[in-house]
């Protein structure tokens, strides 16, 4: 009898250890449908469903907030939350990336339809009002640029909350001319409100396509291990057909098979 009451005390003991190691993963970002959508929905965007997919078979929590990107970040640098969706290394140089991708960006130029403005060059950038989000990472051409103009009436930039769709209504009120856009996004939220036919593509702002991620604070020491953690699920479930099914109920393709 002893016997089995010390087996059970080691089961017990070690239930109570794997409770103590499971954690409550924050991520937070602004809406960026459909990589990552409203909380608490059925539909929170595929890049939050992967993360709840890897880390939940791990025992932990993932709870997604949304916020303003520019409070994201600093959020994640100061470690009050784990991470930031829809990262590329550009825009978080000092966070922790797992050595793959959760999603890829298509950056396009976006006008309001009927415009004749082409992106050609950064000479071309100089003949209209560029509408921006602030901290967002555009590449290095055009984040250049947009350093070489802040300040000047010719690149606005605006922080918040609904920034893609702020943006939509200055170009539309041609209070900007131009903004830049993931296509995936913007194509997304524009079928979602039926105007589809209000904008117009007018250029890539880069020719290469773009890695994004869920980065990891640089001052959280479990950051390391979340980004292994995320790593390796990442090509459990590419190997399967999760990632598949996920993406498919965003009316996605699954990148990692092209």
């Amino acid at each position: 009898m002893s016997k089995i009451i010390n087996i059970l005390r080691c089961v017990v003991m070690l239930a109570l250890s794997s409770i103590t190691l499971a954690d409550t993963i924050i991520i937070a970002a602004d809406l960026w449908c459909p990589y990552n959508c409203e909380p608490n929905s059925s539909e929170p965007g595929f890049v939050v469903e992967v993360a709840k997919n890897v880390f939940e078979k791990h025992g932990h929590q993932i709870i997604y907030q949304k916020m303003p990107w520019s409070r994201a970040i600093q959020d994640a640098k100061d470690g009050k939350i784990n991470g930031i969706i829809g990262a590329n290394k550009q825009e978080a140089p000092n966070f922790i990336f797992p050595s793959n991708e959760q999603g890829i960006s298509d950056l396009l130029f976006y006008v309001k339809s009927g415009s004749s403005w082409k992106y050609n060059d950064e000479q071309s950038l100089k003949e209209v009002k560029l509408g921006l989000i602030q901290d967002y990472g555009y590449g290095e051409l055009i984040d250049r640029y947009v350093k070489t103009q802040t300040g000047t009436p010719w690149v606005q930039t605006i922080s918040g909350n609904d920034t893609l769709e702020r943006n939509i209504q200055r170009l539309l009120l041609g209070r900007i001319e131009v903004t830049i856009e993931n296509n995936a996004v913007m194509e997304y939220h524009l079928k979602k409100t039926r105007r589809s036919h209000f904008l117009s593509v007018a250029g890539k702002a880069r020719s290469e396509t773009g890695n994004i991620y869920i980065a990891f604070s640089p001052n959280l020491n479990v950051s390391t291990t979340y980004a292994k953690i995320l790593s390796d699920g990442m090509n459990e479930i590419s190997q399967s057909d999760r990632l598949d099914s996920i993406m498919n109920r965003y009316g996605l393709t699954n990148w990692s098979k092209d």
